[in-house]
């Protein structure tokens, strides 16, 4: 309205609207029609000419009854919070309060001024609100202060306050001019009080109502409205606090249940305080004052079908009602669950039975009830219980419905027809019109008046004087709002059903109230909407109707749920809150039918008639209004239509060609001025889609708003038939009002058809939040993590704990509201039951797992054997390994920061109520930042281990394998302050049922929280070498212990480095096996550059080692289902190409002989994930672990005589007798092998053979030569030499053997006879002069039996198998002066038998005296020589 009005009193004007079209705060303005005060006739007499006006002031004053009696209460409610340091306040400083809140609609006084915003003015009586304080616990219950109670205003404990309330809007309902008012009032509470009661009564109740509407007298000649149809008798007994009754006859009762700072009463500082004062918020319900009911001949169709109001219900539309249903919304800012209540206390006319039920039953007065099954509520039972709900599930209240019929006539003395004859609505009673609306004895003051005036649309009989649409006269209806205070908001205790149905919330042990519960007041009164009429429906969205059939039957295929709306949004603090609402009108015929237009029937004609249970309607083409219902709505708020985005200063109601419809921002400041509380739609489509916006402030956080809206399809009773005069013009079009067409007479005509009514109400519900808090800053919040079937894990990102590197995790939040401060918490979920201890709070906070994932936060201390017994002990390297081997250790994450002491998830320091203190170990600040260190060690084995055991399971390269424990998942949420802060419930409402798993559950426990994030913190660690028992594989120094080198690098290890010597030529390989604990990765092997390869070296393609069956592997497998991830180890992993080997082949060349050559492998893995995390190794394309070398020698050959195996340089041969020389040589190096070969040519008949010892390191060459007859004197010198078999080195000097051949005797064989000899030799002399030469030699000249035995080296060489040997004559030695001829004269031989005997003498010059030793046979000839002499000789 104008800023200030009086009642019936001057012209309204707009409210002053802000620069983006929004009302100026709170304020609000009517809608048109009759929104606005009646000033005589509806507001349509704006239109009529001057003269009317007057008229209608004078019939508005003459409706007035001026009495002082006091206003009876038309609407209203009473809800209540208490201070939020009640528990802990003092009563000095006024910290022990409870504020109420009182709304209440009254008819409006001519004598007082109404200015919205401000306090009314004037004496009249509206009431007082009356406050009561008792000690005690329930039963026993004693009143403070007067025993008679009486409510004394502004007095003591039972002071009552007057109801001067500040006028919220004001309007014109049922003929009746309302003012809506809302009054606060602040009590201060004594020490002992423990339950308080308040309620409003009526200074002058004379009819002992309550204040409520008086029955309306229909037998009086002038009827006094308001008035009620139906009678609500009331009672004086409080609910719920038996043994107490009121001295006044209450309404709007409710009773606040406290607790006392002193005596033997339920007091604030009990020990168990946490089920003392849960509840510091009564249920707020938001209803609409008035509910106007129309009445069409849907429903007033004597059948079911035409009122199964939900048509995509699950169980066939069986839910059935008068009217269509409502849904009666309420909020709670404790954050509890609630429902309503429909007293049945109250005595109804038991004729009408008119009453208000929940939405659930059959029409009529049905009694069942719509509600949780396996209700077992204690209290109320005497109640027609809705079903519960929270605030932000979505529905947020109940649904109720009207269990009368608006529309039929209970006393009509017909019984209903098969075929109903359909009914004139000015009609008299005593027919089968409503008793409501549909006779003019309701619709006029006094019997027998037989008509409106259709020009005026007023009574015209004396005494009338209100307009036939506003009768003045209601029905009456009491709802109650419960609510049940629970602790278990974590659902820790696991109810099932969690939350529902709890009656032993409500009360405590002792029987003390905890719920509150507050009533509601509204009215209802109906519209008859025509004949064949209806108002618009409210629908979810209007771009989901397609037209089916031709576009000018208008025929739409509606979804299923295209009445299931979305009634409660959720919007920011500080931003602009915009949600649409969507309207449709539909044409349905004087049956209830759907139907095309009238001028569309005759087109149409071929297509069926649908029953309204068919989601196939028609369209109207009537004009559609939505605006807000009359109510007590407050706030920055406006409703706009939609626009196309093209061309913003054009309605739409739907997308088409060209236009977008959509809301148009900031742009609608520039279009025409708007109704803030009234949006039309679209001429001609029979639709209206608006846009509802709110500004909400920062301390608005928390509140809930609840703004309820109607539709109409305004036709002020008139209805244009078009230029035709005939409906044929336009089919079926019904413009407003003030369509410019009924201005001239005749256009416009009274219409029984088409009446103007507006929908029943459609609430939605606010919830104003805050911004949840964000991960921000440095948090790694990357979508990258993977299922093991490749599908994207929403919510959660891979941080990499690279072993060596501390893993610091840091995670930042902020919070957009200005005043939040921001705490972050994480944990780890997924924990073993056998790891923590029973008494651990985290029991009952997780679904345990069965398995051996350890805390991540855990100590690193040793875990018990106990706890890894059956632990595969092949994934830990212990398998094989006596009891008590290393195991596994905690991880040892740990926190710093922010926030870091906070232990488990639980918030609260005690109690779980919005005032609830936050536990001291929780801090909050502004921008959080928190820590999370670990560092992946192998030493410490915490998250992994490095085998020891050498030969594990069989395999042969095992040694210094590395094992990973299973990966990590924690995750956190950052969480706000601003339950705390604004003690109201933010957050979620009842977010944990039984069917979320605990590790799921939601535990903001009313703060904002930000979504649920969590790390997978993957165990990354690079490839490593891996050898055999005997660490040829990956070759290692022998003298390093590889238990010593567990979690240790070879990288620059040279201890770790096998030194390996090489020969020239020899072609050798060396094998390098590496192993990643990954089993997903994939390893390779790459010669380091520097000092890479030496000349003639290979390298062969990395070759993968695949690894399943006995060389499984093991790996922590995640399982997802039902978004909660679980690990567990996974002892038969396959892998393909984890562990993978390279060879290096090489043969030296005579060149790098004496070289040393150090050549270093490394192993990368194919894991990007600690690249750039800390690791200088890692990279993109993997990480390269430790470099491991080997030093290859290529050695050079060393060669030498072995002394002890020469023979003699100097030694005698014996013709007969088998000269053996025997000379070795060995290469000290071990490497080459050795060659012996002779410098100058052998003796004839030498042989030589050569003997390879050591593996041909050592040679062993041996000269064989048997002497022949004829070589008796000669001296033979033979040399050898050895070099190396590759003869890379220079041979080793030569050594020389001298050979004489002895003289005068020869080897005999064993079992020769000396006959043989002189034969064999060709000896001339005979076997008795050979025998007496040896003797003592020969004992057998027949027969030899056996060689001498050797006796010296000199033996060994000259006659190896020391052979017998027998002079044949004596040597003698040359004198001087002797010639060949004198000596053989002189012995009796010849000089032939001389030379043959000396082959080495020729003749006389090769004979010197005392130098030449010659072999003589003597006595060869018989007689001596004339002249010479026989001589004597000496042998030589």
């Amino acid at each position: 309205f104008g800023r200030k009005m009086a009642a019936g009193v001057g012209e309204p004007s707009m409210a002053t609207s802000s620069e983006r079209g929004m009302p100026a705060r709170g304020r609000s303005s009517p809608a048109k029609d009759d929104n606005l005060l009646h000033t005589g006739a509806r507001s349509r007499c704006i239109r009529q000419p001057s003269g009317c006006k007057l008229v209608c002031v004078a019939v508005f004053l003459a409706s007035i009854a001026i009495s002082a009696s006091g206003k009876p209460l038309l609407g209203g409610s009473l809800t209540w919070s208490i201070s939020p340091d009640f528990r802990n306040g003092d009563l000095e400083n006024g910290d022990r309060y409870v504020r109420f809140s009182l709304l209440t609609a009254f008819e409006m006084d001519l004598r007082c001024t109404y200015e919205v915003g401000s306090k009314f003015s004037c004496a009249e009586d509206y009431g007082v609100l009356c406050v009561e304080q008792f000690q005690g616990n329930p039963p026993s219950l004693s009143l403070l202060g007067n025993p008679n109670r009486p409510c004394v205003v502004d007095a003591g404990q039972h002071a009552g306050t007057t109801n001067d309330f500040t006028v919220v809007r004001t309007r014109n309902v049922n003929g009746i001019n309302v003012v809506f008012g809302k009054k606060t009032h602040r009590v201060s509470v004594n020490a002992t009080t423990t339950v308080l009661t308040a309620y409003w009564k009526s200074k002058n109740d004379k009819n002992n109502m309550g204040g409520l509407l008086k029955t309306c007298d229909t037998n009086a000649t002038a009827l006094e409205t308001p008035c009620a149809i139906n009678d609500l008798s009331r009672e004086n007994t409080p609910v719920r606090l038996s043994g107490v009754s009121y001295p006044n006859m209450p309404s709007l009762e409710t009773v606040v249940p406290v607790c006392a700072l002193e005596g033997d009463f339920v007091l604030c500082s009990d020990v168990n305080g946490t089920d003392i004062l849960g509840n510091y918020y009564s249920p707020i319900p938001v209803f609409p004052g008035f509910v106007e009911v129309a009445v069409t001949p849907a429903t007033r169709s004597p059948t079911d079908a035409g009122k199964a109001w939900f048509y995509n219900s699950s169980d066939g539309g069986k839910y059935v009602a008068p009217h269509p249903p409502m849904q009666f919304k309420s909020s709670d800012y404790d954050g509890q669950q609630m429902a309503q209540v429909i007293p049945t206390r109250s005595s109804y006319r038991e004729v009408s039975n008119l009453q208000v039920k929940c939405f659930g039953g059959l029409r009529n007065g049905s009694s069942a009830q719509y509600s949780q099954p396996g209700s077992s509520w204690a209290w109320p039972s005497d109640g027609d219980r809705c079903n519960h709900y929270f605030d932000g599930d979505g529905g947020g209240g109940s649904m109720v419905k009207f269990d009368f019929d608006f529309g039929s006539n209970p006393w009509a003395p017909l019984p209903l027809p098969v075929e109903r004859n359909w009914i004139n609505p000015n009609s008299q009673n005593g027919t089968l019109d409503s008793i409501l609306f549909g006779t003019d004895q309701y619709r006029c003051t006094g019997r027998g008046l037989t008509s409106c005036n259709p020009l005026t649309d007023v009574c015209s009989a004396p005494g009338g004087g209100k307009a036939c649409s506003g009768s003045g006269m209601f029905t009456q209806h009491v709802v109650q709002t419960i609510d049940l205070p629970f602790l278990d908001v974590d659902n820790m205790d696991e109810a099932v059903p969690h939350i529902t149905d709890r009656s032993d919330w409500y009360t405590d042990a002792t029987g003390s109230p905890k719920g509150a519960d507050v009533q509601t007041v509204f009215s209802a009164y109906p519209c008859f909407a025509g004949s064949a009429n209806q108002p618009p429906q409210f629908v979810k969205s209007l771009d989901s109707a397609i037209l089916t059939v031709d576009p000018r039957c208008r025929r739409v295929d509606l979804p299923g749920d295209y009445t299931k709306l979305n009634t409660e949004v959720r919007c920011k603090v500080g931003e602009l809150c915009v949600f649409p609402v969507y309207a449709q009108d539909f044409n349905i015929d004087s049956r209830g039918m759907d139907a095309p237009g009238a001028g569309s029937v005759d087109y149409c004609a071929n297509l069926e008639r649908l029953p309204p249970s068919n989601v196939l309607k028609y369209q109207s083409t009537d004009i559609v209004q939505i605006e807000l219902a009359p109510g007590w709505d407050e706030g920055d708020f406006s409703l706009v239509p939609a626009v196309c985005e093209e061309r913003t200063f054009q309605k739409c109601v739907r997308d088409y060609p060209g236009c977008t419809c959509t809301y148009a921002g900031d742009t609608t400041s520039q279009m025409p001025a708007v109704d803030p509380v009234l949006c039309e739609g679209l001429g001609g489509e029979g639709a209206a889609k608006c846009f509802f916006r709110e500004m909400f402030q920062p301390e608005d956080i928390g509140q809930h708003r609840v703004r309820c809206f109607v539709a109409k399809d305004p036709h002020s009773d008139r209805h244009f038939v078009g230029p035709n005069g005939d409906g044929t013009g336009l089919p079926d079009v019904h413009p407003p009002y003030e369509d410019s067409r009924c201005e001239n007479p005749g256009d416009c005509a009274k219409s029984a058809n088409k009446n103007t009514c507006r929908s029943q109400p459609m609430c939605v519900k606010i919830v104003v939040e805050g911004h949840a808090p964000e991960f921000s800053g440095a948090t790694p919040t990357e979508a990258n993590s993977f299922d093991e079937n490749g599908e994207l894990i929403p919510g959660q990102t891979d941080v990499p704990a690279c072993e060596g590197y501390p893993l610091m995790l840091t995670l930042e939040a902020v919070d957009m509201d200005t005043d939040d401060e921001v705490r972050i918490f994480v944990e780890d979920t997924d924990i073993s039951e056998a790891s923590i201890s029973p008494r651990d709070i985290r029991t009952q906070l997780l679904d345990l797992a069965d398995s051996w994932n350890l805390d991540f936060f855990a100590s690193t201390g040793q875990i018990v054997d106990s706890f890894w017994n059956s632990y595969p002990p092949q994934c830990m390297g212990t398998d094989g390994l006596p009891a008590g081997s290393p195991k596994f250790r905690g991880y040892g994450a740990g926190k710093e920061g922010d926030n870091k002491n906070q232990q488990n998830v639980l918030p609260f320091a005690k109690d779980k109520t919005v005032v609830g203190a936050y536990s001291p170990k929780i801090v909050h600040v502004k921008a959080p930042s928190q820590q999370l260190m670990y560092e992946l060690n192998a030493r410490q084995r915490n998250g992994i281990m490095q085998r020891a055991n050498c030969d594990q399971a069989g395999q042969d390269t095992t040694c210094r394998e590395k094992l990973l424990n299973m990966d990590q998942i924690i995750c956190g949420k950052a969480y706000d302050n601003s339950r705390f802060r604004a003690k109201r419930w933010v957050g979620e409402h009842d977010p944990n049922g039984v069917n979320i798993p605990k590790a799921l559950r939601d535990h903001s426990n009313g703060d904002m929280a930000s979504p649920r994030h969590c790390w997978r913190i993957r165990l990354q660690a690079p490839p490593v070498f891996v050898t055999s028992p005997a660490r040829e594989s990956s070759p290692f120094n022998e003298r390093w212990g590889v238990q010593d080198g567990i979690g240790r690098s070879t990288t620059g290890n040279t201890t770790a480095y096998k030194q390996v010597y090489v020969g020239i030529n020899d072609l050798v390989n060396f094998t390098f096996v590496a192993q990643d604990p990954n089993p997903e990765d994939s390893v390779k092997i790459f010669v380091v550059d520097d000092p890479g390869m030496p000349p003639g070296m290979s390298a062969t393609p990395t070759l993968c080692i695949p690894r399943g069956g006995a060389q499984s592997m093991c790996r922590a497998e995640a399982n997802y289902s039902g978004e909660l991830p679980r690990f567990d180890i996974d002892s038969e992993v396959e892998s393909a190409c984890s562990k993978a080997q390279l060879t290096l082949s090489w043969a030296p060349t005579p060149e790098q002989a004496g070289n040393t050559f150090r050549v270093c492998v490394v192993a990368r893995d194919s894991s990007p994930l600690c690249a750039g995390k800390g690791p200088p190794d890692a990279t993109s394309s993997g990480w390269y672990g430790e470099q491991h070398c080997l030093d290859a020698t290529v050695v050079e050959p060393a060669l030498h005589w072995v002394e002890d195996m020469l023979s003699p340089s100097v030694f005698t041969s014996w013709v007969g007798c088998e000269t053996r020389l025997e000379l070795a040589a060995r290469d000290v190096s071990a490497m080459y092998d050795v060659l012996i070969e002779p410098t100058r040519d052998l003796p004839s008949g030498a042989s030589l053979s050569i003997e390879r010892h050591e593996g041909g390191i050592m040679t062993k060459a041996i000269m064989s030569w048997l002497p022949a007859r004829g070589s008796e004197g000669s001296t033979t010198e033979v040399c050898f030499s050895a070099v190396d078999g590759l003869r890379a080195n220079d041979p080793l000097p030569e050594r020389c053997w001298q050979m004489t051949v002895g003289r005068c005797q020869y080897c005999i064989g064993t079992g020769d006879t000396l006959s043989l000899v002189m034969k064999d030799y060709g000896l001339d002399t005979n076997w008795l002069r050979i025998w007496l030469h040896n003797v003592g030699t020969v004992t057998n000249p027949d027969l030899i039996v056996s060689p001498h035995p050797v006796q010296n080296m000199d033996d060994a060489t000259g006659n190896a198998h020391g052979l017998p040997r027998v002079y044949v004559g004596p040597i003698y030695k040359v004198k001087e002066g002797e010639s060949l001829q004198s000596i053989a004269v002189r012995f009796r031989t010849s000089v032939k038998s001389i030379l043959s005997l000396n082959p080495d003498v020729m003749g006389e010059e090769d004979i010197e005296a005392d130098e030449t030793r010659l072999c003589l046979i003597p006595c060869q000839q018989r007689r001596p020589t004339p002249g010479v002499e026989p001589a004597s000789y000496t042998s030589a």
